[in-house]
């Protein structure tokens, strides 16, 4: 029994260390990074319009966490 807790302990040892350094390279690379956000989101969002107008599908609205799908009604 002894072993298997050494052996957690090594292991949320080395857990603990690449969240730190993860932590540091996103800190880092943030200021670079976060620029980006708001072009990249427009471009999505208008290749996604394109698509839905190209083929004919109206998409969806997403509210909270779910997408509804529109209603169309003739």
């Amino acid at each position: 029994m002894n072993g298997i807790t050494s052996e957690v302990t090594a292991v949320t040892t080395q857990l603990q260390a690449h969240v730190a350094t993860a932590t540091v390279w996103l800190a880092q690379l943030t200021p670079f990074l976060l620029p980006l956000y708001y072009p990249l989101a427009t471009v999505c969002g208008c290749l996604r319009a394109i698509f839905c107008f190209l083929t004919n599908n109206p998409g969806t609205a997403v509210v909270g966490n779910r997408e509804i799908p529109h209603v169309v009604i003739d």
